[in-house]
């Protein structure tokens, strides 16, 4: 439910923030001549996108990266219409509109390119189940590779570094026979003889502070937790409840060259989920 609500305040934050410079744009737009006019639409379009993509796939701020890059194509709109008064165009003009589609269309790919050319892997998952207000219901999943940690005796979580939260993550995946993976390292950038990893956000982390002096050695081993941005998956009202009673759940996850990924689909009691 955490999760929600930051998404929520995200995306309205971003709004209201939107607002508030076209507003402040409007209210000073008279006493600024045509060049400046031009300077400040384009670093405020330049400069919204640049900060959501760097907190989108940089730091790994998934919600709110996305909130960001929303206000920039709501910026890049007003700055269409904007521009176009500039130049005496008629603000009905219906080419404007095609002008924001144009601009915007590029998102859409960006978005959905490790789907096209990423490589599918398939997660164990278990499902819980809130409800958006906003938008409806909503899967929250958690993963195999939600916790990571390193435990004695057989199957071992190998962890290159130590991790605080927020740091950026990358994780080794080893393929199983039926396409589930398995984790072989964790570290703070990928190896060069890792064939195929995911990246994400340390959300959790019990890893000692580097700066406080340690009496005596833990206890338990260190573990991690860790969003890779495909924690929710949205189905229509009154779906949630239904998939949380479901005995198995895997989910279809494409991740890119990078260890970016992306959810495409779920697969549930062994059939595909249909959304009806």
């Amino acid at each position: 439910m955490q999760g929600n609500l930051i998404s929520t305040l995200a995306v309205l934050g971003a709004v209201l923030f939107g607002l508030g410079v076209l507003l402040f744009i409007g209210a000073n737009w008279q006493e600024l001549n045509r060049w400046g006019k031009l300077t400040l639409l384009f670093a405020g379009m330049l400069g919204t996108y640049g900060a959501g993509w760097w907190l989108r796939f940089v730091r790994d701020y998934h919600r709110l990266g996305t909130a960001v890059i929303f206000l920039g194509a709501v910026v890049y709109g007003a700055s269409v219409f904007l521009i176009a008064q500039i130049y005496r165009v008629r603000a009905g003009e219906p080419s404007l509109l095609l002008y924001w589609f144009l601009g915007v269309a590029p998102l859409a790919y960006i978005k959905e390119s490790p789907v096209r050319t990423g490589r599918e892997v398939v997660l164990q998952a278990s499902p819980i189940d809130p409800r958006d207000p906003f938008r409806g219901d909503y899967v929250v999943l958690r993963y195999t590779i939600t916790n990571l940690a390193e435990t004695p005796g057989g199957y071992t979580t190998v962890f290159y570094d130590q991790f605080s939260v927020g740091d950026t993550v990358y994780v080794h995946l080893e393929l199983d026979g039926a396409r589930l993976v398995l984790v072989g390292a964790v570290a703070r950038s990928p190896q060069p003889d890792w064939d195929l990893y995911i990246r994400g956000r340390v959300t959790e982390s019990t890893f000692p502070d580097p700066g406080v002096r340690q009496p005596i050695a833990p206890l338990t081993a260190p573990s991690i937790s860790v969003e890779y941005g495909i924690e929710s998956y949205f189905v229509p009202e009154g779906v949630g409840l239904e998939l949380q009673r479901s005995r198995d759940i895997k989910a279809v996850v494409v991740i890119d060259f990078e260890g970016h990924a992306v959810l495409k689909s779920l697969i549930v009691d062994g059939k595909p989920f249909q959304t009806r």
